[in-house]
């Protein structure tokens, strides 16, 4: 039996998580990298398809039941209109 010692491992230091708009955040600046990488190649309607296609995908494979899923898509879809009409309505007023 040798006496060896063990080496020594420096431990990288621990990331705080980010919150989920860092989260968000995130996705969103990587998505935005891709679609830029991709752009000589693959069309905006068809990154468009494709990431909607993926979206639809990892929702329903991923949430706890398919009204979840739903739930998930949906919301983001009234957030989005939810902001266009609250601009369009400071734009134009009670017209």
């Amino acid at each position: 039996m040798t006496n060896t010692k063990p080496k020594l491992v420096k431990l990288k230091p621990k990331k705080a998580p980010l919150s989920d708009s860092g989260q968000i955040a995130l996705v969103r600046d990587k998505l935005l990298d891709l679609s830029e990488e991709l752009s000589e190649r693959v069309t905006i309607p068809n990154m468009v398809q494709a990431i909607q296609l993926f979206n639809c995908q990892l929702a329903f494979d991923t949430a706890p039941s398919n009204a979840c899923a739903t739930n998930i898509l949906l919301s983001c879809i009234t957030s989005k209109l939810d902001a266009v009409t609250q601009k369009e309505f400071e734009e134009h007023g009670d017209a």
